[in-house]
């Protein structure tokens, strides 16, 4: 009987043991974490605090502040369900009221740590832009760090704010040159710009539409830029793609 007794229990705490394992094994599945970062030596001096609210329609709103050093301010938000979550930035004042504030949507991915940046920009005013995520091409974000792509391909997941322009080195075997850029209008504006070694906009594409596309005619062949940037206070996802054939063809 004793035997039975203890064999029973052994099974019972085998089953307790693999029920506690299933269960954080679901939360890993179901759940991200943000790493929201910011250089402090941008903060203008008016403010004095900075802190988020995490926000999701049937979730408990998610409050913090970040934790400064002498060079960055930072924040790891863990388990987090997966989805959408509307981030909002505060920046008091040293009379603690708000001097302004900015708002974007972020995606939480399944056991993913997804960066998001804070920006604060002083023009006239203190303003805050909040963009997040990274792609395989940062930091892409000046024309001297252009990332190279090749032509006939389709570049997908890529990410640009206003704080964060894009840049792409193409090399011309042909003189007449296609660019495609597709993305979500309403989620952001996103222009492209070709541009010559010397910094010259050769031509530009900015329509209200899903999608930039032009070709242009280059009158030798080189190494040109693709500039891909945005501006609206959100961070949006773009495909890009280029092609070159000889004009006339």
């Amino acid at each position: 009987m004793k035997k039975h007794l203890a064999l029973c229990f052994f099974i019972l705490l085998a089953l307790c043991a693999c029920e506690q394992n299933s269960g954080d094994h679901d939360n890993k599945i179901n759940t991200g974490v943000l790493s929201i970062q910011m250089d402090v030596q941008q903060i203008p001096g008016e403010v004095v605090q900075i802190s988020g609210l995490l926000s999701r329609e049937g979730f408990d709103p998610i409050r913090f502040e970040f934790e400064v050093t002498d060079h960055s301010a930072t924040k790891l938000i863990e388990a987090i369900a997966v989805g959408v979550w509307k981030v909002r930035i505060d920046a008091h004042n040293n009379r603690g009221d708000i001097a302004c504030t900015a708002a974007t949507e972020v995606l939480v991915e399944a056991n993913e740590v997804t960066p998001v940046y804070i920006h604060l920009m002083k023009t006239g005013s203190v303003e805050i832009i909040v963009t997040w995520g990274d792609d395989q091409f940062e930091e892409n974000d000046i024309q001297e760090d252009a990332a190279a792509i090749w032509e006939y391909h389709y570049y997908e997941d890529l990410y640009v704010s206003m704080a964060d322009d894009d840049w792409y080195s193409i090399d011309l075997s042909a003189d007449s040159v296609s660019i495609i850029c597709e993305f979500q209008h309403d989620k952001g504006d996103i222009n492209v710009d070709l541009v010559d070694s010397h910094g010259n906009v050769l031509k530009s594409a900015k329509s209200k539409t899903d999608h930039e596309v032009f070709s242009y005619i280059v009158h030798r062949l080189d190494t040109y830029y693709i500039h891909v940037y945005s501006l609206s206070n959100k961070s949006n996802r773009y495909t890009i793609w280029w092609d070159d054939i000889f004009s006339g063809q």
